[in-house]
């Protein structure tokens, strides 16, 4: 993934229209790696499926190249979606956990939080992760 992109690392990649935050594909590499430690870390293994929750923000890319680099599927949703649609899609995919923002955080958790089996939770075969990227993004220091 990612192949050849040293030579174009001051180059921008990405541009959030709404902000005009612009990511360069050096940054895409960096934060790709990053976000792909740091779902491995939290127990992301080959083949499973993230969904994610967010708007068109610059860091969509990243977050949909980490995944996948690191192994998982990635399947994203609109967050002006329902939660009965948001549910479904998850249920279906039989998703290892969420990513979502600080926006739609509180909607996702208040709806999945039925999922978690607190007293079973790393033998449970629910999903394990409703992560902010936020949240990552300070931990594992991605822009």
């Amino acid at each position: 993934m990612l192949q050849g992109v040293e030579e174009y690392t001051e180059n921008v990649a990405f541009v959030e229209a709404v902000t005009g935050k612009a990511v360069t594909y050096g940054d895409v590499v960096r934060d790709t790696k990053r976000l792909a430690k740091a779902l491995t870390s939290l127990g992301l293994r080959k083949g499973q499926v993230m969904v994610v929750v967010l708007p068109n923000v610059a860091e969509y890319g990243i977050i949909a190249l980490g995944i996948m680099s690191a192994g998982g599927v990635f399947s994203g949703a609109n967050p002006t979606a329902l939660v009965s649609e948001i549910k479904k899609q998850v249920e279906a995919s039989g998703a290892r956990g969420i990513i979502t923002d600080a926006t739609n955080y509180e909607k996702v958790i208040k709806h999945y939080c039925f999922l978690y089996d607190l007293e079973n939770f790393l033998t449970s075969k629910c999903m394990h992760m409703i992560i902010s990227f936020g949240l990552v993004a300070a931990i594992y220091g991605i822009d």
